[in-house]
């Protein structure tokens, strides 16, 4: 439904996952809507799904050192383990001739 200004109404709602332990820096939703990315400190990025009782379950992990998990782990020590550094990956897709390219999300 528009409002006057032209712009359409949302049903916003706010929910707290605690399984990172840490920071959350970003989260995306895939393109159909039905499930939600989060990443933080943790070097984890967490795929959160709602299920027909609008309860959030964290459906896969996937860490940095590029395995992954079908359930959510235990929290982790509070110090990140010099293994788990050091195996951390990047992958570049491109050069980027002008930052103003770069779609932010």
């Amino acid at each position: 439904e528009k409002q006057q200004t032209g712009f359409a109404r949302y049903d916003v709602k706010t929910v707290q996952f605690d399984d990172h332990y840490c920071t959350v820096w970003r989260v995306c939703w895939n393109v159909m809507g039905t499930i939600l990315a989060s990443s933080g400190d943790d070097g984890c990025v967490r795929l959160w799904k709602d299920n027909y009782i609008n309860e959030w379950k964290c459906v896969a992990v996937l860490k940095g050192d590029g395995t992954s998990t079908q359930t959510a782990e235990d929290p982790p020590e509070t110090q990140p383990s010099i293994s788990s550094l050091s195996t951390t990956r990047y992958i570049k897709l491109g050069s980027i001739s002008h930052p103003n390219q770069v779609p932010w999300h």
